[in-house]
């Protein structure tokens, strides 16, 4: 590892009061997802095991391919842990 990873996480820190991160909670696609998450009775929500085994699977293979090809941790993880907590999980939890 060479550290550039680190580097770049602190120097986004230091920029942070020329260039300040926006709130994105009071936009209207948050306040919708808390309208949707308020109202969703999670107990009643199907589950198909099948399904979930291939996801995860997936999503380790992903992973595996992106390590194996010398992409570094944090891209990994981005690109695998992230978008799938931000982006695929809420649309699969949604979908059934």
């Amino acid at each position: 590892a060479s550290g550039n990873e680190i580097r770049t996480v602190i120097m986004h820190g230091e920029r942070t009061e020329k260039f300040p991160v926006g709130k994105i909670d009071g936009t209207y696609t948050w306040q919708i997802g808390e309208k949707v998450r308020a109202s969703r009775d999670e107990d009643n929500i199907p589950m198909n095991a099948f399904t979930a085994g291939v996801y995860v699977a997936t999503m380790m293979a992903q992973c595996d391919v992106l390590l194996e090809a010398g992409h570094p941790y944090s891209e990994v993880v981005n690109e695998s842990v992230i978008e799938a907590v931000d982006s695929l999980c809420p649309y699969m939890h949604y979908r059934g």
